[in-house]
């Protein structure tokens, strides 16, 4: 193991320097020497050794399909835009519980999902799995573990547990054991580090828990930094810069959405976006106290960066209309106003024959501004 490389040259080092001491007394200096290059040839072999040409170039594996690659990622976003509810979203689609029409296959995996609202996680996934028509046991898919402060002993302990939960896949007769989805939601809840701004001490806290997890991919969640208008994750930059992805949760005026930022490989989708169902979900309170609650499920529609710049222009279209619609209707409302309470001056008021062209345009779905202009 390369954690012990150092320690074992040491080691080595002085049983064969003791070696050495014996044999020089016999006269064996010589062989000494060449079986002492030869030992460190070994180990330069054993430290750098090179990597064959694979004979068909190795595609990134996925933890959702096209979007999401296996490794040890970060996704970060404000608080309220929603990460939650799109993560539970996207663990039914890791797990293949849920895919979207628009979906590429991916084998399925189970998910760990560690985070600081158990409740509120599984409300997400009960409602997700109503709407969908899930029948299947959720907990056999998905763990859900109440999050607390771990220290990377700690999260050695969940990578170990974790690599015993995986699911078994076969392809063309091959057969592979696909590792779970750890998410740890979220990085400042789970980490115990005394300053999480220090980028020495995260640097350390991430390279440690990177080693553990080893190939098990792990998504980091993470609140943005304070600073207005700031995408980037809060705490030190060791958290964005030992990651092999990042992600962020933004939102415009009506449009909330998952962007990829960096990332080693190229995906399908660049952008995830989300539609709300809300649905009854029956729901029981710490008294005992039986409820119809309604829970917010997201519905993903993951986009191409092309699809997603038509996907932006129709939006912008859309709500310059609906702009424009809410001005006309202000204008006729002031005009017919003032037509009631002066119903002798229609002839006489400047522009108060527009109140026709107005309601002449209202069949028009983009009403046109001239009449504002005249009025």
């Amino acid at each position: 193991r390369p954690s012990w490389g150092t320690s074992g040259k040491i080691l080595g080092g002085i049983n064969l320097m003791t070696d050495i001491d014996d044999r020089r007394l016999n006269g064996e200096l010589e062989q000494v020497r060449d079986e002492l290059a030869q030992c460190f040839a070994e180990l330069d072999k054993a430290y750098w050794p090179p990597m064959s040409m694979p004979e068909v170039p190795i595609a990134p594996a996925f933890v959702v399909q096209g979007f999401i690659s296996e490794g040890y990622a970060i996704a970060s976003g404000e608080p309220g835009v929603g990460k939650t509810t799109v993560l539970a979203a996207l663990a039914l689609n890791a797990c293949g519980l849920h895919r979207g029409p628009d979906m590429l296959d991916a084998p399925h995996r189970k998910v760990i999902f560690v985070t600081e609202a158990p409740e509120q996680v599984w409300t997400s996934l009960s409602a997700a799995a109503q709407y969908h028509g899930i029948d299947d046991p959720l907990e056999e898919s998905i763990n859900v573990i109440p999050t607390k402060r771990a220290s990377p002993f700690d999260l050695q302990r969940l990578a170990a547990e974790a690599a015993q939960k995986t699911t078994p896949y076969e392809l063309e007769g091959n057969y592979f054991d696909v590792l779970p989805w750890v998410i740890i939601d979220t990085v400042s809840a789970t980490f115990s580090m005394e300053d999480e701004n220090n980028n020495s001490e995260a640097a350390e806290f991430v390279a440690s828990t990177r080693e553990a997890f080893g190939e098990i991919p792990v998504l980091l969640v993470a609140h943005t930094a304070k600073a207005q208008g700031s995408r980037t994750a809060r705490g030190a930059s060791a958290f964005e810069g030992n990651t092999t992805g990042t992600y962020t949760f933004e939102k415009d005026d009506t449009v909330r959405y998952m962007k990829v930022g960096k990332c080693r490989h190229t995906q399908s989708f660049q952008y995830c976006t989300w539609t709300v169902e809300h649905v009854l979900t029956p729901t029981i309170n710490k008294y005992g106290q039986k409820r119809q609650t309604e829970v917010a499920v997201a519905i993903p529609l993951f986009l191409s960066a092309k699809d997603w710049k038509e996907e932006a222009k129709r939006e912008k279209s859309a709500q310059t209309a609906k702009k424009n619609q809410a001005k006309a209707d202000a204008l006729r409302r002031e005009l017919e106003r003032y037509m009631l309470h002066n119903p002798g001056r229609n002839g006489e008021v400047k522009g108060a024959n527009v109140i026709w062209e107005i309601r002449d345009e209202f069949d028009n779905p983009f009403p046109s501004m001239a009449p504002f202009r005249e009025l």
